[in-house]
């Protein structure tokens, strides 16, 4: 038997696939062990780092939150996902970024992450008035 790759091209990993189950049946800490897992193993994937920021933002954890974020955020998305999935990814990564860096107060965090969000998501109305709204005055019209 191979990987599990050839069951589908943008399957994830199945230890990931358990670990949304178990956190949605509040199996938190069967969870987390599971993305640890699966990060060990697949290393270059983004969604268990995605899901152990969240998870640490849950648990207040402010600084592990903002480090697994940035890992997801510099990791290179799989080859095989389709541009949908892309998109989800990135608004989903993106805007946990953004409420992250409101709910500390980091600006910088804020705006870096505000410009990655719109490029997975262009006509939202809603972002492009929070991106005005936290430019540097110098920015703005």
């Amino acid at each position: 038997r191979g990987s599990g790759d050839e069951l589908g091209p943008y399957t994830h990993p199945a230890k990931v696939l358990l670990a949304v189950y178990c956190s949605q049946s509040g199996e938190t800490e069967r969870a987390k062990q599971l993305l640890r897992e699966a990060r060990t193993e697949a290393p270059s994937h983004p969604v268990p780092a995605l899901l152990l920021g969240q998870i640490a933002v849950q648990e207040r954890r402010i600084d592990d939150a903002r480090q697994l974020f940035e890992s997801a955020a510099t990791m290179r998305l799989p080859d095989n996902w389709p541009v949908a999935h892309r998109q989800r990814f990135g608004v989903l990564l993106h805007s946990e970024r953004y409420k992250l860096a409101s709910e500390i107060g980091d600006l910088d965090l804020a705006r870096a992450s505000l410009r990655e969000w719109i490029r997975y998501d262009p006509k939202n109305l809603e972002l492009q008035r929070l991106i005005m709204d936290n430019a540097p005055l110098e920015q703005r019209p």
